[in-house]
């Protein structure tokens, strides 16, 4: 098969980020096809093929179809509900653009003779070392490294971030100057796209028997004492204050831990939502050498919100990754989520938390 040096198979959704990526890329002299990735229902609905045919338009760039329903149920779907059952919290986002986002485009590029792939996510990638690593976007408030860790090296040297130097506000005001302003003042889908704008609990009911049948069940204090009720565990997450019933008059109480095989919510004061170690299954690094020597290593928990300040040291320890944070606790750390590592700006790796303390 004959590579094309100059062509990028680029995802597309019919939203502002894709639709500027689109036309940077072309002017950048790149042979740019869109890809839109079917990924879940029975059909692609008329409004999203109204506005991949006005993208496709409006660029002058084809935007193929691909089917990849079997791969998002089997790696986000089931992987989501999984999750709950054993009382985690899942990150569908992080696990999409690495096993099916970025799979998928690769695949399609490898099939049809394209050297590059794309995404309109706010990331930059750098080379260091002859290794690749992805950085982070110039808009702070954009910054899409955190979901994208698990990306590997073969995808890494062939991405393309065409936003990683923009900020919000210039992508909009440079689709006003492309004469397409409606796209530009479209607010943007936020949330997990499969929930369809329903609360996850309402979707785990209808889609999953097994979360579905669960009854309600106890409300502990640290004592041990029964001091409410609440609908189910899979229902709740680490630092939830709502949802549930307190029946003796106590106040300002959160979710501080789960136990799944009794279906017990144990809630606490805020003060017990503060971790100082974290233990991470499933981790990996660029170069494990470098961050196990590296001073300036940090973590996030999250991708937007409350991170932990300052530095942390790692080690491994059997099957886990041991972090210990130096200067600042981690606030509200669940397991299931991703814990990220950066060197400066530099994603280096990460992990998902199995526990904390």
């Amino acid at each position: 098969m004959i590579i094309t040096d100059r062509r990028v198979y680029i995802g597309v959704s019919g939203g502002i980020d894709s639709a500027a990526s689109l036309f940077i890329l072309k002017e950048q002299g790149y042979d740019v096809v869109g890809v839109y990735l079917f990924m879940n229902g029975d059909a692609i609905s008329e409004q999203t093929e109204k506005q991949l045919a006005d993208v496709s338009r409006r660029t002058g760039v084809e935007i193929i179809i691909e089917d990849v329903r079997d791969l998002f149920k089997d790696k986000i779907l089931n992987s989501f509900i999984n999750s709950y059952l054993c009382g985690d919290t899942p990150s569908p986002c992080a696990d999409c653009n690495s096993n099916v986002k970025w799979f998928a485009l690769k695949q399609f590029a490898d099939r049809n003779g394209g050297r590059y792939i794309a995404t309109g996510h706010y990331c930059n990638i750098t080379k260091l070392n002859n290794l690749y690593y992805l950085t982070k976007g110039i808009d702070p408030l954009k910054d899409q490294s955190y979901y994208m860790w698990q990306l590997s090296q073969d995808v890494l040297s062939r991405a393309i971030f065409p936003l990683g130097g923009w900020s919000k506000k210039d992508v909009r005001a440079y689709m006003c100057d492309k004469n397409w302003s409606e796209i530009s003042k479209k607010a943007e889908s936020m949330g997990v796209c499969f929930l369809g704008g329903d609360n996850y609990s309402k979707w785990l009911i209808e889609n999953s028997p097994d979360i579905a049948s669960i009854k309600s069940g106890e409300i502990v204090n640290r004592r041990g004492d029964i001091i409410g009720t609440h609908r189910g565990y899979p229902f709740y997450t680490i630092a939830q204050k709502k949802g549930f019933t307190i029946e003796n008059g106590e106040k300002g109480v959160s979710v501080v831990d789960i136990d799944v095989e009794k279906n017990i919510l144990i809630v606490g004061d805020k003060n017990e939502l503060m971790s100082n170690i974290l233990y991470l299954r499933s981790w990996q690094f660029i170069s494990l050498d470098e961050v196990l020597l590296s001073e300036k290593l940090v973590v996030k928990v999250r991708g937007i919100g409350v991170n932990p300040n300052g530095y942390c040291n790692i080690q491994i320890v059997g099957d886990l990754l041991e972090v210990t944070l130096l200067s600042d606790s981690a606030w509200a750390v669940t397991k299931g989520q991703p814990a990220v590592f950066y060197i400066d700006d530099r994603l280096v790796g990460g992990g998902v938390v199995d526990s904390y303390k």
